[in-house]
Parts: structure tokens; sequence; C-alpha cells
């Protein structure tokens, strides 16, 4: 009974030991948290050389309603993706020639905030927010610095942009990557993406297309449209018989087509003399 009893008791003190290293290992990481978040503002200039925080004085702000208006005609979506209205001007200069087009225009609706003029800002404003590198203080600052670009960013979408699996937060390689593209954000992809997971019958409708373009063979549309179905009804006939994830079914169609030519091959299809 007795060592049993001292067992107990020897448990019980490893139990709290092991308790106040827990305690004290975080009191730690709290402490080095608070201590870079000090030499962050120090470098920033919102403290002193001493730790002390530098008293701004905050001028007297009205509601944004009773200042300046934001421009009405402003769209920050369409002005974060200048590339759309570049291509719709051209599309435009080319007057009636082609297909005639079937959807009109219409302004984006998503913004890019990987865009140059909006990435630079948050960007900036992060730097200040270092180590910790809050959403939601974040978001706060660049709202109270523009309140009309950045309206419609919420602290969850700036948060998945954020890797915290390293010792301190930094923006995700994929977030990267997207501001590397700039004004080309891209998109979902559409019935293009259907031949992904046939990459031998692509090489073979390559490979076919570009044997008779060597041997000077006139291509249209329509024949291209044909090869194409010949060989996927030849090497992979359950394409046209899997429904896609709204219910439709594929059918080669020629604005398909268009798409894999222009996409796949870099060719464009040009009207005969």
């Amino acid at each position: 009974m007795e060592v049993m009893e001292e067992r107990k008791e020897e448990d019980e003190a490893n139990e709290a030991r092991r308790k106040r290293r827990k305690i004290e290992g975080a009191n730690e990481r709290k402490r080095r948290e608070r201590l870079h978040k000090k030499e962050a503002e120090i470098e920033s200039g919102r403290r002193d050389s001493n730790g002390k925080v530098i008293a701004v004085k905050r001028a007297q702000t009205l509601p944004l309603a009773l200042t300046v208006p934001p421009p009405a005609t402003l769209n920050v979506a369409e002005a974060s993706r200048p590339l759309r209205e570049a291509t719709e001007h051209k599309r435009q200069q080319r007057g009636t020639i082609g297909r005639p087009r079937a959807k009109e225009y219409k302004p984006a609706i998503l913004i890019n905030w990987m865009a140059p003029l909006l990435w630079e800002q948050i960007d900036k404003v992060a730097k200040r927010h270092m180590p910790g590198m809050s959403p939601s203080d974040i978001v706060r600052d660049l709202k109270r610095f523009d309140p009309v670009l950045f309206a419609r960013l919420a602290p969850q979408t700036l948060g998945d942009w954020i890797d915290r699996s390293g010792d301190k937060p930094v923006w995700s390689k994929r977030t990267l990557e997207r501001v590397q593209k700039g004004h080309r954000p891209g998109g979902i992809t559409t019935r293009v993406g259907v031949l992904v997971k046939y990459p031998d019958v692509t090489q073979k409708i390559i490979r076919t297309l570009t044997d008779l373009r060597d041997c000077s063979v006139a291509l249209t549309l329509t024949t291209i449209r044909g090869l194409m179905i010949g060989h996927l009804e030849f090497s992979a006939p359950q394409i046209f018989k899997t429904p896609s994830a709204d219910g439709t079914l594929f059918r080669c169609s020629e604005e398909f087509v268009r798409k894999f030519l222009r996409r796949s091959m870099g060719w464009t299809l040009r009207r005969s003399t």
C-alpha cells in the first residue's frame, strides 16, 4: 500500500510539473511574440527607440457619406481586370467579321485582389502587422485607407491567402503565384478540360492535324471537328456518354474546337481568300 501511495504521489508531482512547464512555455512564446511585434513597431515608426508608443493626434473624421462621395461609375472589379476591356475593344474593332456574338459583354463581378494596384497596398499594410498578420486588423486598416477600393474585401478572404504552417505567418505559395500573374488571374477551366483525362487521344489529334497541315491540306472548322469526333469515338467513346456536373453531355461543339486549337496548338482559323 505504501508503494502504491508513493507512486501515486510521484505521478501527481510529475503531472504538476508537466502543467507548470506547459504554462511556462506558453508564457515564453507569448513574450517572444510581443517582443517581435514591438520590434516591428519600432522599425515602422509607431514606437520610439525606447519602445514607447508615439502618440498621433487623430484628426476628426466625418462619416464617408458626409465627406467625398465615391464615384458612382467606378467598378472596382472591372478596374482590377483591365485586359477584359482591352479584349472587348479588340473584338469590337473586328466589326461583323466572324460568327455573330451570342452573349453581350457584361462588366466584371469578381475583384482581382492580386492586381498590382491593389496588391501593393495590401502587402504594404500587411507588413505593418507583422509578425501576427491578423486578417481583421489588415482589412480594417485597408478600409480606413481607401473605403471604396476595399469595401468588398473580407477578413475571411484575406485569411485564406496566409500560410501559418511555419514559425511565422507568410503569404502562401499559391497566393504569390497569383500575384505573379498580375492582370492575368485566369479563370475556371470549362469544357476544354474534358480531354485532360485522355492525353494519348489528345496527342493523336494534334499529330493528325499537324501532319495534314504539313501536307498543305486545307483544314476548316468542320473537317477538324469531324476528325476530333472520329478519334474520340474510336479511342474514348465514353466521353460522349458521361454527363458533366450540370447534367449536360459533351458534344464537341465548334466553339470547343476553336478553344482547343487556340489553347493546345496555338492555331487560329482564318477565312480563305
